[in-house]
């Protein structure tokens, strides 16, 4: 997988999100579609099946779920190229953070490109005041 195969598949399931269930969980006829629609461009790489694009979803899911998270939980901004961008300042609430959220760490200092468009589709946990 590629960065331009993560992005027609986000982008495909942007223009199906209707089909969605709750929390953003496709059919799996979707994932024949994205499969078909992936092969239809693929230039490089393997043939992405529907059984491997819903794993794709699956993983890219747990991605946005982990930035989300820091964002609304730690008091660090976020953007798409750099991430949380660390300053000095701030790198022991940082680390921190991460002895409890090891699955952040990559984004310390890395962006994702695809924070925007999944927000599009996964629909966000709002929190309570209790």
């Amino acid at each position: 997988w590629n960065v331009d195969d993560e992005t027609a598949m986000i982008n495909y399931l942007i223009d199906n999100r209707s089909c969605a269930g709750d929390g953003a969980n496709f059919k799996d006829t979707i994932w024949s579609g994205v499969a078909a629609a992936l092969e239809s461009q693929r230039t490089e790489g393997g043939v992405k099946t529907a059984k491997k694009c819903k794993e794709k979803w699956q993983r890219l899911r747990t991605t946005f779920n982990t930035v989300t998270s820091v964002i609304s939980s730690s008091g660090f901004s976020w953007d798409d190229k750099n991430g949380f961008d660390v300053s000095p300042e701030k790198q022991l609430l940082w680390d921190a953070y991460i002895a409890k959220h090891a699955t952040a760490k990559p984004f310390e200092r890395q962006g994702w490109p695809h924070y925007a468009a999944m927000a599009e589709i996964v629909p966000q946990k709002t929190r309570g005041n209790n």
